[in-house]
């Protein structure tokens, strides 16, 4: 009887070693802020990776607790939002659309990440 109570146990064990191993996942934003507009208003855009066609989608926004937008005064003032949420800082780059006919519109990314638990599919 000892012996099925031991491999049960094990197997117990080695089940729920198996559930908690895989629990977090990185999750990744990019954040882009354009670099050259005619708007003094510049927003800072986020893109958690959710969107499959952005051409026909409002871009998001980052949003407070009561879902209004949240306006930021600089990419600096984003970043740390971002950060003091638990987003980290991993790659910055910049991207140039060209319009056809006048200035070319640059955008400024910065790639973020943050550990969190992993969602069901």
């Amino acid at each position: 009887m000892k012996p099925i109570l031991s491999i049960f146990a094990l197997m117990l064990a080695v089940q729920l070693s198996a559930q908690t191993a895989d629990t977090t996942v990185w999750r990744y934003a990019d954040l882009t802020y354009p670099l050259s507009t005619v708007s003094s208003k510049s927003k800072v855009v986020v893109d958690f990776g959710e969107n499959v066609n952005r051409w026909f989608k409002k871009p998001d926004m980052l949003v407070d607790s009561t879902g209004n937008a949240i306006k930021f005064k600089s990419i600096a003032d984003a970043l740390n939002w971002m950060s003091e949420r638990g987003w980290e800082l991993v790659e910055s780059y910049q991207t140039q659309e060209d319009a056809g006919i006048g200035p070319k519109f640059m955008y400024q990314h910065f790639i973020m990440r943050r550990l969190e638990s992993r969602r069901r599919p």
